[in-house]
């Protein structure tokens, strides 16, 4: 594939997913937590580290991606009630929808 074919789908892609976010009316999704939105999506519970690890990110920036896609309602978090400190991450419906769209466009 070429160079600007990519980065052409990449656009088309993440164009896709903010317009479906637009009509929620929700903000844009950089392109760094459409990354992060698809980890989610592929992984089903996954902990942050899982998520920075697959993004090549600390774990400090993957929990502010999460904060970020969790404020627009893509992901929730949930606890262990036997270590609190054990979150686990996974997609909504909505996140979802964004999801199918984005990969609808390319």
């Amino acid at each position: 594939m070429k160079l600007e074919q990519l980065v052409s789908d990449v656009s088309s892609a993440l164009g896709a997913a903010n317009k479906l976010l637009g009509e929620h009316g929700k903000t844009p999704l950089s392109f760094g937590n459409l990354q992060t939105l698809i980890i989610v999506s592929n992984g089903g519970d996954l902990g942050m580290v899982h998520i920075a690890k697959q993004r090549g990110i600390s774990s400090a920036a993957a929990t502010g991606a999460v904060d970020e896609l969790e404020k627009k309602g893509l992901t929730i978090r949930s606890t262990n009630p036997q270590d609190r400190r054990n979150i686990k991450v996974k997609i909504t419906e909505l996140g979802t929808q964004v999801i199918q769209a984005a990969s609808a466009a390319i």
